[in-house]
């Protein structure tokens, strides 16, 4: 990956689409078991797709851009990045993107969503429950939200 390609990829960071997974496929190829083909452009679109059923649909707009914005930042510091390696990036930003997706609106969180948005998020990702990376960012947010509930 060139610093070219990085600035391509910023750009085209947007809360309303998914192209930019596209881009980064097209510039870093993991093919169709990588993180991108198999997870995250099919789930950016399927939350995208039902997007008007969301009642909270400026948190779904910001972790969108969170999780493109983090993985250019992973990526500006790691530009030989693997695909496993961008896999794991890509996970490992979920929870924090879920929770603190505009660090400039706290209010905005996974955790103040409301029931039903809640219960949509973990409907639309039923399709990937044996990704088990997926079961560690689940746990990470229930944990989060708990502790935040219990302390509050």
């Amino acid at each position: 990956m060139t610093r070219n390609d990085l600035a391509f990829l910023k750009s085209a960071i947007s809360n309303s689409s998914c192209d930019f997974y596209i881009d980064l496929e097209n510039i870093s190829p993991c093919g169709s078991q990588g993180y991108v083909q198999k997870f995250i452009y099919k789930y950016c679109m399927a939350y995208l797709n039902q997007q008007d059923s969301f009642i909270n649909q400026a948190w779904q707009n910001d972790v969108r851009v969170c999780l493109q914005q983090t993985m250019v930042n992973y990526l500006e510091n790691n530009l030989l990045a693997s695909c496993p390696e961008i896999k794991k990036h890509g996970f490992d930003s979920h929870t924090d993107c879920y929770l603190n997706p505009d660090p400039s609106n706290p209010e905005i969180t996974f955790c103040r969503l409301p029931p039903q948005d809640m219960a949509r998020v973990i409907w639309i990702a039923r399709g990937a429950a044996f990704e088990p990376a997926l079961w560690v960012q689940f746990s990470r947010l229930i944990t989060h939200c708990a502790t935040q509930t219990f302390q509050g």
